[in-house]
């Protein structure tokens, strides 16, 4: 959903549900030190532009009409929840969903659309096989609202769906109109995923935000001590964060203390590991295809199979670009020293 100013200013001090994958460690995208940094530092990512984000708030209304209109249900809007005992735990629900009949009892609504190329993270409808950062979001708000029962709803966006998109806006300003994207909505495919409250879960959030906000949040609140979690080194998104943070080369350097050298020789055995088993696995992948030719399948004795399929990928060309290369050298003749193996 999208949020007002004060509702991101808010959200600064206490722990949200798009905050509680990061910090159980199970957002792929996202890590607690981020989360950390937006709450203490202030920073955070302007995504007004980002194509997805965008997407999803154009349909988002009409997506949650999609979703009444197949459980037969009239979904609300709703003020920011907080938990009862823990008022830095909040939820901005996308909605509630009220049943008409009154024999069913009330249930969160979370509406989500995901692109084409990460359609395989989600399962059948009725499954409940979602991305786990989307898991803990909607276990966080059961657990702050009281609610009992929570169904995310995604619709899927294609190349097709976005040309919808576009379509529509171009024409709803040349007519000076506000678009309709409730026929686009009608026709994509979408999914539906039920999920109720657990009680391990919900005791694993809580330990989880409360230990979050005791040790690296309320020092700063209180003191303006500034104590971050560990860095996750080995998390991609960290990783890509680190690529951001450190985006220019200054024509300086600096000596590393002693406990580098074994960095140092973990990261050489590391490489020389990945490149021998690189090896291996195109050689042995190349055994499989000559023996295969041409077939679609290779059948094998335990009941799997190996298989091939011609796969169309558009053609494209790479922009200028600049990036850091990132080398260990010797001192004496800068030489790359990986190059030696």
């Amino acid at each position: 959903m999208s949020l007002t100013s004060e509702q991101i200013e808010a959200r600064r001090y206490t722990i949200g549900g798009s905050d509680m994958g990061a910090i159980l460690g199970e957002n792929n995208y996202k890590t607690a030190y981020e989360v950390w940094e937006e709450k203490i530092e202030g920073k955070t990512i302007d995504l007004s532009k980002n194509k997805s984000v965008v997407i999803g708030n154009l349909l988002e209304m009409d997506l949650l009409v999609k979703y009444d209109k197949i459980k037969g249900t009239i979904s609300r809007l709703c003020e920011t929840f907080f938990h009862q005992n823990h008022k830095f735990l909040s939820a901005n629900l996308d909605g509630v969903s009220i049943c008409v009949d009154e024999e069913r009892e009330s249930n969160i609504i979370e509406i989500k659309t995901a692109g084409a190329f990460n359609k395989d993270e989600w399962g059948v409808s009725g499954s409940q096989i979602v991305p786990k950062q989307y898991y803990a979001q909607i276990a966080h708000y059961m657990l702050v609202t009281g609610y009992n029962k929570a169904d995310i709803f995604v619709g899927f966006v294609d190349d097709k769906v976005i040309g919808e998109i576009l379509c529509e806006l171009n024409s709803s300003r040349q007519f000076g109109v506000e678009p309709d994207f409730s026929k686009i909505v009608d026709s994509m495919e979408t999914r539906l995923y039920t999920f109720h409250k657990d009680e391990e879960m919900d005791q694993l959030i809580l330990d989880a935000g409360v230990s979050f906000y005791e040790n690296y949040m309320k020092p700063w609140i209180d003191h303006g001590i500034k104590n971050p979690p560990p860095m996750d080194f080995s998390n991609k998104s960290f990783q890509d964060c680190l690529k951001k943070k450190y985006s220019i080369v200054e024509e300086s350097e600096i000596r590393l203390p002693s406990e580098f050298l074994e960095i140092k020789r973990n990261y050489i055995s590391a490489m020389i590991q990945s490149k021998k088993f690189d090896k291996i696995v195109q050689e042995e992948k190349a055994k499989i295809i000559e023996a295969m030719g041409n077939n679609q399948k290779a059948l094998l004795n335990d009941g799997t199979y190996f298989s091939r399929k011609m796969v169309f990928r558009k053609g494209f060309v790479a922009k200028d670009c600049e990036y850091i290369k990132f080398e260990m050298k010797n001192s004496r003749d800068s030489r790359d020293i990986m190059g030696d193996f």
